[in-house]
């Protein structure tokens, strides 16, 4: 509201009225110093976009958490992660590979093995598919 009445240049008094909100109160928000807690958010975020942007984007909140403790800095993961939601900053995620399915025709196949078990672990077999040959 005070923004807005300071960027509008309207009458703070007959804005007051209209809002049903006491004149004090306004001028009491514009005249606010930051509190210890802001000031010390600020500062969080401004050392943890440092810490991203030095680490090329990649680095999460448990990533940045570990040397801001190391700095010496008392706060806690799940601030971090909140500072860092608030700033729009997030980490470069690098999925595992998984193999993919073939559309083979595995039922078709020829039996290589060429005799039929006669006794338990006595012919094993594995799929070796997702190891990749010269061949393809």
């Amino acid at each position: 509201m005070a923004q807005t009445i300071q960027t509008l240049a309207l009458n703070v008094r007959l804005s007051c009225q209209l809002l049903d909100v006491p004149e004090s109160s306004y001028y009491e928000r514009i005249n606010r110093h930051p509190s210890k807690t802001q000031l010390r958010r600020q500062y969080l975020s401004l050392k943890i976009s440092q810490l991203f942007n030095a680490n090329r984007g990649i680095y999460g909140a448990p990533k940045i958490h570990h040397p801001l403790l190391k700095q010496g800095e008392k706060v806690g993961l799940k601030l971090v992660q909140k500072l860092m939601k608030q700033l729009q900053l997030k980490s470069v995620v690098i999925k595992k590979f998984k193999p993919g399915y073939s559309l083979s025709d595995h039922i078709n196949r020829k039996n290589l093995i060429q005799t039929e078990p006669t006794k338990k672990n006595k012919v094993w077999s594995t799929d070796i598919t997702y190891i990749p040959t010269q061949q393809g």
